[in-house]
């Protein structure tokens, strides 16, 4: 986790997602258009990596315009509830079904957010709500995927879509937000809470009814993720639970037993100009571990690793800031890029992890030395 403590901003940005002061007292907050049909060409291999250009994000939006970078996969993509609490999947599905584009923020939560209904109602992503799931010659890897502290799991839509649309099935969970926005650090409670939480999410994927709902999953190939604090969960499990294939944590310290302890399984860290790094700490884990491999965003800060450079526009129309860098929107596509070309090394046949300019290939604003000092 970037932040040395959380703060409660308002009760909007609590819904949007937790603030995050860092060490030097400044405040980082943690936080569509209905996509085209595309042609899907096969199910049975991903392709290899696509480079995506990306423009700035605007500072004015008109409500329901796209903000957030397409999908660049050759599948379409599905969402639906799961049967676990607070949990949904994103899935490669067929184009053109289901009952439509699922929202990026539940419109239920809207009137008591103080800012335009209308705005946020019509507010969409590309994945579409109930999608039929897309037949597969061979079960799919899996991806389970947390927010930051105190943060919502919709600021990692992005990257959630991206995966589904490269052939991946992905677990999103959304942890307490009111429990963990009501304490300033993250505790042994907590690390216990959102621990059990991925616990069952991984109990859900070993079950036939997970099959039958987004279609055939690899239960050998199973990655855990996500941004700051989430990372850092993702480490620690890995450690002990032998279901785990693969972790990665974005821009995120490590607590606990992770913060001494190098990974058992390929792991990767991404940092950000202004938040990880120049975490030592972070650095000597990262180094110590023989299958981990770090890069960093150049120009980046903490939440840049999140949806907020893509939906800061949207946002500053009611008021609303991220605290991001200049790498402005690229970081949220750079980002979704490197954890999927991380994913494909370490979860195909041969489980090698990869290097960091493979990694980093033809993206901008990126660095293989990801443990530079701040500039």
């Amino acid at each position: 986790m970037h932040a040395t403590r959380h703060v409660i901003i308002s009760s909007v940005l609590l819904s949007l997602g937790a603030a995050a002061c860092s060490s030097t007292g400044s405040v980082s907050r943690d936080g569509t258009e209905p996509q085209a049909s595309r042609t899907v060409t096969s199910t049975r291999a991903r392709p290899a990596v696509h480079r995506r250009s990306v423009s700035a994000t605007p500072t004015s939006v008109a409500p329901g315009t796209s903000v957030l970078p397409a999908p660049d996969g050759p599948f379409g993509v599905g969402v639906m509830d799961l049967p676990l609490p607070d949990s949904i999947a994103y899935y490669p599905a067929r184009v053109n079904t289901g009952t439509g584009q699922h929202r990026y923020l539940d419109p239920k939560l809207l009137p008591g957010l103080g800012v335009p209904v209308e705005m946020f109602s019509t507010l969409t992503t590309t994945s579409r709500v109930g999608a039929t799931p897309l037949p597969a010659g061979s079960p799919r890897p899996v991806v389970v995927l947390a927010p930051g502290f105190g943060s919502l799991i919709a600021l990692s839509t992005s990257l959630a879509e991206h995966l589904a649309s490269h052939g991946y099935v992905v677990v999103a969970v959304q942890p307490d937000l009111a429990g963990e926005a009501a304490d300033m650090m993250p505790n042994e409670a907590h690390g216990a809470a959102r621990t059990s939480q991925i616990a069952a999410s991984l109990d859900m994927i070993a079950s036939p009814a997970f099959a039958r709902l987004v279609g055939p999953v690899d239960q050998h190939r199973i990655a855990l993720g996500g941004h700051s604090y989430a990372g850092s969960i993702a480490f620690n499990v890995s450690l002990h639970d032998r279901r785990v294939a693969a972790v990665f944590d974005l821009d995120g310290r490590l607590f606990a037993e992770a913060a001494t302890t190098p990974t058992k399984v390929p792991s990767l860290v991404v940092t950000s100009t202004g938040g990880t790094a120049d975490v030592q700490q972070l650095q000597d884990t990262v180094r110590a571990g023989r299958k981990t491999v770090a890069v960093g965003l150049l120009g980046a800060q903490h939440y840049d690793l999140t949806d907020a450079p893509a939906i800061g526009g949207l946002l500053r129309t009611t008021g609303i800031s991220f605290d991001v860098g200049t790498i402005g929107a690229v970081a949220t596509s750079n980002t979704s890029a490197i954890v999927q070309r991380f994913l494909d090394a370490v979860l195909n046949g041969e489980r090698h992890v990869p290097t960091a300019a493979s990694l980093l290939d033809g993206l901008p604003s990126t660095t293989d030395h990801a443990f530079a000092s701040r500039s």
